[in-house]
């Protein structure tokens, strides 16, 4: 497969999962939001990203999971705080750690994420997005 075709393949993955958190599904009210996403995009474990992120709750039922390492990664210091307040409360802190993003660049290495969801209110481009996902991650 050539390196255009895996990038295809990885921005039709991408738009898909951002399709599906947008649309919902039915099975969607019976799962919980993090367990619904990681269902559906296929990813067991590894590093997920969180852009946008505004009361941590995603972020805290993600690293909840065994093989999750999650970060948070917020619009404003006070999205940050109140996302930091509600990890701790779950006694997580340390697998969910959240930092305000500077700039419109994510701060990982190329191919490193395995799983970035970002809200409507992100200003992250969709190819810095799909820049740090590993080969064929979510």
């Amino acid at each position: 497969m050539t390196t255009r075709s895996r990038m295809a393949e990885r921005t039709g993955r991408w738009a898909w999962l951002v399709g599906l958190l947008a649309a919902g599904s039915a099975q969607a009210a019976e799962m919980s939001p993090a367990a619904q996403v990681l269902k559906d995009a296929g990813v067991a474990g590894g590093l997920a990203v969180v852009v946008a992120t505004t009361d941590g709750a995603l972020e805290a039922e993600l690293a909840a999971r065994p093989h999750m390492l999650v970060q948070g990664l917020a619009l404003s210091d006070e999205a940050a705080d109140r996302a930091r307040r509600h990890i701790i409360e779950r006694k997580l802190n340390g697998r969910a750690p959240v930092r305000r993003l500077e700039g419109d660049g994510l701060p990982y290495a190329d191919s490193l994420v395995n799983l970035v969801l970002q809200s409507v209110a992100c200003r992250v481009s969709r190819l810095e997005l799909l820049r740090c996902c590993c080969p064929f991650s979510a």
